[in-house]
């Protein structure tokens, strides 16, 4: 009886700590909050260094995409990425379309990849694979001992790129 007693009371003692941390807690709620207005300040003359800049649809020559690949059990897909911009590109958006053998489409994606290359050098990176059941594998790699998978091709396209910019 008594070691249950005790028990009792450290529970309802646990029961009160918890509910008085929960009273502590900042409180989100609160009212009348008022958005943070930024006066505008006169800058003519003023030099305004942005510290990114978008390159949309760069031309081919310029942001090169080669040397695709993923193996059949792979759950990634690597290429190289070669900058020929003279700066660094910090993050590409990409659209690549998985085709069949027939050249009917198998699926379609924009994908963000946040990497450093600096200019004139060339970088592997590397994605998810969009092959989830690992039940495909790229026709110009290693082919496969299994003749249940299928084969696909791959078209890679460069949508934009996020480049240091340097305007002063």
């Amino acid at each position: 009886m008594r070691g249950f007693a005790g028990i009792r009371i450290f529970v309802f003692l646990f029961a009160v700590a918890v509910v008085a941390a929960e009273g502590m807690c900042d409180n989100t709620l609160r009212g009348k909050l008022k958005p943070m207005v930024e006066v505008a300040k006169d800058t003519i003359g003023v030099a305004s260094a942005e510290p990114f800049d978008t390159i949309v649809a760069p031309a081919a020559a310029l942001v090169r995409l080669s040397g695709y690949d993923k193996p059949l059990r792979s759950s990634a897909e690597t290429m190289f990425v070669t900058n020929r911009l003279d700066k660094e590109i910090l993050q590409l958006s990409i659209k690549i379309v998985y085709t069949d053998m027939s050249g009917r489409q198998l699926h379609e994606r924009d994908i963000e990849i946040r990497t450093g290359i600096p200019p004139g050098a060339t970088r592997q990176v590397r994605i998810k694979s969009w092959d989830t059941q690992k039940s495909f594998y790229y026709y110009r790699g290693q082919k496969p001992k299994v003749n249940s998978v299928s084969p696909y091709d791959v078209k890679c396209t460069v949508n934009s790129c996020v480049i240091e910019s340097t305007k002063f």
